[in-house]
């Protein structure tokens, strides 16, 4: 899908979780982490079960150093589900990942302050970016 057609269905659907969930991706892709981070939390408020949304938001707050707020939004997602949902493993996996790599290390708290969802009137239409590198983001 292209950055238009998520800014047009955001205007149009300001909760629509895949809209939210493509914009995050291309923001990601787009090198704009700090607005990837703060799409997905605005998903995660709305619909706090999508895991893949949460899958990465942990990535994303490992690779800004905040290994300890990574590890606890994994932990939250674990909590909420049972042991027999099969997108358990993707979540303990990235877990593993993370508190394996020596690229995570923890930072301080200040600065690992999780980045305040974006209100749904300012999320501007991300650059046209190929949607196969939007696509291949979503883990």
């Amino acid at each position: 899908m292209s950055p238009t057609f998520y800014a047009k269905a955001l205007s149009r659907w300001p909760g629509n979780t895949l809209a939210l969930f493509g914009t995050g991706n291309i923001y990601y892709a787009q090198g704009n982490k700090k607005a990837a981070e703060a799409t997905y939390q605005r998903l995660l408020a709305i619909r706090p079960d999508h895991v893949a949304a949460r899958n990465n938001l942990a990535h994303l707050l490992a690779e800004r150093g905040c290994r300890e707020a990574a590890i606890a939004e994994l932990d939250s997602g674990l909590a909420d589900m049972s042991n027999n949902d099969p997108m358990r493993q993707h979540l303990i996996d990235t877990r593993t990942e993370i508190l394996n790599s020596s690229v995570a290390a923890s930072v301080s708290d200040v600065t690992c302050q999780t980045v305040m969802p974006v209100p749904r009137s300012s999320i501007a239409a991300p650059a046209q970016v190929g949607h196969t590198e939007a696509r291949d983001r979503a883990r």
